[in-house]
């Protein structure tokens, strides 16, 4: 008998944990609204996969903190279109006209729903006040196609 309740508890778990992974990327990704968003036409795509119009539409304004020498930048990524829009902060990179980058220091993916907003405090850390005082500097997302924006700072 107890063998039986055992058998039949597992079945349920098994039963259980499957049905919770259906689409299991797109609902860690997105929510646990993926298939209302799918019925209203709202779309879950990460940044690069965008096209040009709704990059637009994505603004990033960047303010600082000072840390002893050095600087701390912080994010404010606003979502105006009418698609959820993922971004992979490991792909966000300071940016100069000789090709050089510097890495973001954080490695999550944030989602930013359609008409929403995310701060993202310490983007990068540890930046010298040079770097953020060169005009020809920019912040990029996986590479210059995708600029996020330029910054002049008032340190």
């Amino acid at each position: 008998m107890k063998k039986n309740l055992v058998y039949v508890g597992l079945v349920c778990a098994l039963l259980l944990t499957g049905a919770s992974t259906t689409n299991g990327v797109a609902q860690a990704a997105c929510g646990s609204t993926v298939k209302a968003a799918a019925e209203k036409g709202a779309v879950c795509k990460y940044y690069q996969k965008l096209d040009k119009a709704d990059q637009k539409k994505v603004d990033v304004t960047y303010t600082t903190t000072k840390v002893g020498s050095k600087y701390d930048v912080n994010a404010k990524i606003e979502n105006k279109s009418a698609k959820t829009v993922k971004l992979n902060l490991g792909d966000i990179c300071i940016y100069n006209k000789d090709g050089n980058k510097i890495k973001s220091a954080k490695t999550n993916t944030v989602t930013v729903k359609p008409k929403g907003s995310c701060t993202v405090n310490k983007l990068f850390t540890g930046v010298s006040k040079e770097t953020l005082k060169s005009k020809n500097d920019c912040i990029i997302y996986m590479n210059p196609e995708h600029k996020l924006g330029s910054y002049d700072f008032k340190l």
